[in-house]
């Protein structure tokens, strides 16, 4: 799948198809590489998922602790549990050890390299997302 921000179209995207523990995951205009696909693999608990990028085999990551000023997502070779619940357009993804933080597009920000963090669920469009089929 693309995952897609609802309000800005930009793709969730794997900085510079990166392969190495905690390379960036930004926000990036749809071109279509490997390194903005993402599988949603059962994660065994539940309906929980991982998500894994078909590039680079890693895991959308965010540490288990949130003490910092902004909390950003990087790739990880530890998987970590995703819930996916719907919203009014698209969906939310909350890591499931914190259930009231979402997958944000910081700003709602539409530039290439944007930043993609937690932050608590506000039910604003640059927290939702489409999963986009990819061929």
């Amino acid at each position: 799948y693309y995952i897609k921000n609802v309000m800005t179209g930009t793709v969730v995207d794997l900085q510079a198809s990166g392969c190495k523990e905690g390379t960036i995951i930004e926000a990036y205009h749809y071109v279509g590489g490997n390194n903005q696909k993402w599988k949603l693999d059962p994660s065994g608990y539940g309906q929980n998922v991982i998500l894994r990028s078909v590039h680079a085999n890693s895991y959308i990551w965010v540490p288990y602790h949130l003490h910092a000023q902004e909390i950003l997502t990087k790739s990880s070779y530890t998987a970590q549990q995703w819930v996916i619940s719907s919203a009014d357009r698209g969906f939310y993804l909350s890591p499931a050890q914190y259930p009231e933080y979402v997958l944000d597009l910081f700003y709602g920000s539409n530039s290439n390299h944007a930043k993609i963090g937690l932050w608590k669920n506000h039910q604003a469009d640059n927290q939702k997302w489409y999963f986009v089929p990819s061929n």
